[in-house]
C-alpha cells in the first residue's frame, strides 16, 4: 500500500492464522513473536478467537475486534495496528468474519473464511459455506474505494 503523506512510502501488513486450539498464554506468546520478527504496521489475524488477541495484545498495537452478522462471541478474525498508524475502524456486516480498518484512501480488510460457522460443524456443508461466501461477496463488491484483502 503506497500513500506519500506518511514517514514511510509503505504500510507493511501481514496476515496469520493461529490455530482457535491454543490458550490464552500460548496465544500472547504467538503474537509476542509475531510481531517481534515481522514488525507489522497491521498484522490480521484468523481462526483464532478475538478475545483472545485482545487479552494478549502486544506493547505497541491497538486491537480491533473483528465482526460477525448476527453474532458477538467466537469472532474468529481481529487486527493489530502498530500504534502511530492513523486509521479507522470499519462496520462490514456479513456472514464471513472480517475486521475492516481504513487507513487513508484504503479500505484494508482481514477474513476467516469458515468451513464450519464458528467451528459449529452442522455448519459445514457446501450449501451453508457458499450461501456465507455469496453473502461476503455482495458487501465487499459494494465498497466503493481503494481496497485490500487479506486472509483464509
Amino acid at each position: 500500500m503506497y500513500n506519500g503523506n506518511r514517514i514511510k512510502d509503505q504500510l507493511d501488513i501481514c496476515y496469520q492464522n493461529l490455530p482457535g486450539s491454543l490458550g490464552p498464554e500460548e496465544v500472547g506468546t504467538a503474537l509476542d513473536t509475531l510481531v517481534v520478527r515481522l514488525e507489522p504496521d497491521i498484522l490480521l489475524l484468523g481462526e483464532v478467537d478475538s478475545t483472545l488477541t485482545r487479552s494478549g495484545c502486544p506493547d505497541g498495537y491497538t486491537w480491533i475486534g473483528g465482526k460477525l452478522k448476527g453474532k458477538t462471541e467466537k469472532i474468529r478474525v481481529s487486527a493489530l495496528v502498530k500504534d502511530g498508524i492513523k486509521f479507522k475502524v470499519m462496520m462490514f456486516n456479513s456472514l464471513v468474519p472480517a475486521v475492516t480498518i481504513q487507513v487513508d484512501d484504503w479500505r484494508v480488510m482481514g477474513i476467516y473464511r469458515e468451513w464450519a460457522l464458528q467451528g459449529n460443524q452442522e455448519t459445514k456443508g457446501r450449501e451453508a459455506q457458499l450461501e456465507r461466501f455469496v453473502d461476503f461477496v455482495s458487501k465487499w463488491k459494494s465498497i466503493n474505494t481503494k481496497r485490500i484483502i487479506l486472509g483464509d
